[in-house]
């Protein structure tokens, strides 16, 4: 182990020697992210952009799976599927512009705005008043 007295003045913790410090213009990272490499946004971008087949109603459709997948969450939630109300408020609220990123409730639990809260307790009621299941895979007590 070299003692003090062996070290250049400036080398120390935090001080690397001069010779070895990234030099004046150069990158620490010269070959850096190879140019035409996509993130992943963009390769979420384009796989919902792909177009799929759909039988809809007897009719065979072509559309985007962003729309195929949209279309399937909104008849879980016509169907009464709770989490998929959730969600479905939560996204139609982040596109409105007027709620945040969906990350910022906890998990399961979706802040909803006076009138959205009446609308999901008026549904439920419906949902009890039918005998319908609660979403979660549990029958309700009665």
């Amino acid at each position: 182990m070299a003692n003090k007295r062996d070290t250049p003045p400036g080398v120390g913790y935090g001080k690397p020697p001069a010779h070895t410090r990234f030099q004046k213009g150069r990158s620490g990272n010269p070959k850096g992210r190879p140019s035409g490499t996509k993130n992943k946004a963009t390769v979420l971008e384009q796989a919902l952009d792909q177009t799929v087949h759909v039988n809809q109603g007897g009719k065979r459709l072509i559309m985007t799976k962003w729309e195929a997948a949209a279309t399937q969450l909104a008849n879980k939630a016509a169907a009464g599927d709770i989490r998929s109300i959730q969600i479905l408020l939560a996204v139609r609220r982040q596109s409105a512009g007027d709620g945040g990123p969906l990350e910022e409730s906890a998990p399961g639990e979706l802040p909803l705005d006076e009138i959205e809260q009446q609308v999901f307790e008026n549904l439920l009621a419906r949902l009890h008043a039918n005998g319908a299941p609660n979403g979660d895979g549990k029958d309700q007590p009665s």
